[in-house]
């Protein structure tokens, strides 16, 4: 059924080739009244189809949704609108997200592709999602570094009683290809720059890569 929830897209426009056909035999063909009638039924269908699709959400959809709030939440660098799709069955998941979001400042976090969601269990009640991210990621008061390029993760979810899928536990997929540069800053004599983020000199180590979150 995903090619009507979730992919209607050849439908509606077969619709509209359809209605279309249908307009111009009733404007210069036979039967116009039959023809008028086979229009609006077509467009009517098609309508209705459309708003099916926008109204019907899938668990698939509500999955990405929740993927896409939570990015845009980790963006703006609101810690409330990531660890509302957590399930509150894991606080310790939710303690380590909102400590971890209190160290980090995200100039950037945005998702590159979501490659896999599968949903399991016999009553589809779990699911697991893999995606790729790209991050700007100011992390110089808990790990003194700066880091920015693509990472892979992978969450795992739960449909709890009100029918609404939250995050239970995630991990770190290991990178394709390049790893993100990684920019560390060692500390020199304690002092503070402007922005109350701790100075250094910076170096670059080429193996370096940074496990944050999960």
């Amino acid at each position: 059924m995903s090619w009507l929830t979730e992919n209607p897209q050849w439908i509606v426009l077969a619709g509209l080739v359809i209605s279309a056909v249908f307009y111009l035999m009733a404007r210069f063909g036979y039967k116009k009244i039959l023809f008028k009638r086979l229009t609006i039924a077509a467009l009517s269908i098609t309508l209705t189809v459309v708003v099916f699709e926008q109204l019907y959400v899938t668990d698939r959809e509500q999955l990405e949704r929740n993927i896409y709030s939570m990015v845009d939440g980790a963006r703006s660098n609101d810690t409330k609108k990531v660890i509302r799709h957590i399930s509150d069955s894991r606080p310790d998941v939710i303690h380590r997200v909102s400590d971890e979001m209190s160290h980090l400042k995200f100039d950037e976090c945005k998702v590159v592709n979501i490659e896999n969601i599968r949903i399991e269990n016999v009553r589809n009640r779990q699911a697991t999602i893999d995606f790729t991210l790209f991050v700007n990621i100011d992390a110089r008061e808990k790990y003194m570094c700066r880091a920015k390029g693509t990472r892979r993760v992978r969450f795992h979810f739960e449909k709890e009683e009100d029918a609404r899928w939250r995050l239970v536990d995630g991990s770190n997929l290991p990178l394709q290809g390049l790893t993100a540069p990684v920019t560390r800053f060692v500390p020199t004599s304690g002092s503070r720059t402007d922005d109350n983020k701790p100075r250094g000199f910076e170096f670059n180590p080429p193996s370096f890569q940074l496990e944050i979150g999960f």
